[in-house]
């Protein structure tokens, strides 16, 4: 039975007036855009979509603003997070994180902000909780 992607909710449409969000690229040939909508985040319904129908992610970007980071193709693992950080009397700056496996339980992942801050930190596969979506293999997550 093929697994629909209104069904998750997903977009194959590229957002409008979004400061920032990711494009995966499917094994299946399909991008999908980061949506708003649902009471899940997107990235968590693209990772039960993918459960459900057998596909994988081929590739990932942040679009941010008017840059891009791609992330390398052809990972057995993606991760996707968001944080925001305040200071006291200033504004608060939001965190765009998208990474990809570099070693057998280890993701690197590049942080970015909507003013051109990044970095970059190594975090274990355990401490990326629901970010991280991995290749299935033998039917498991």
């Amino acid at each position: 039975m093929e697994v629909l992607l209104s069904e998750h909710n997903l977009s194959e449409t590229k957002p409008d007036n979004q400061i920032g969000y990711w494009e995966a690229r499917l094994a299946s040939e399909k991008v999908i855009f980061e949506n708003h909508g649902g009471q899940l985040s997107a990235w968590l319904r693209l990772s039960e979509y993918l459960e459900k129908s057998g596909d994988h992610i081929t590739g990932l970007t942040l679009r941010l603003n008017n840059r891009t980071t791609n992330i390398p193709s052809g990972s057995q693992a993606y991760f996707f997070a968001r944080k925001m950080i305040a200071s006291m009397g200033g504004p608060s700056v939001i965190f765009f994180g998208v990474g990809h496996q570099i070693k057998e339980d280890v993701v690197r992942i590049v942080w970015a902000c909507q003013n051109g801050l990044s970095n970059s930190e190594e975090r274990s596969f355990k401490k990326c909780g629901k970010g991280l979506i991995r290749k299935q293999t033998n039917g498991s997550i």
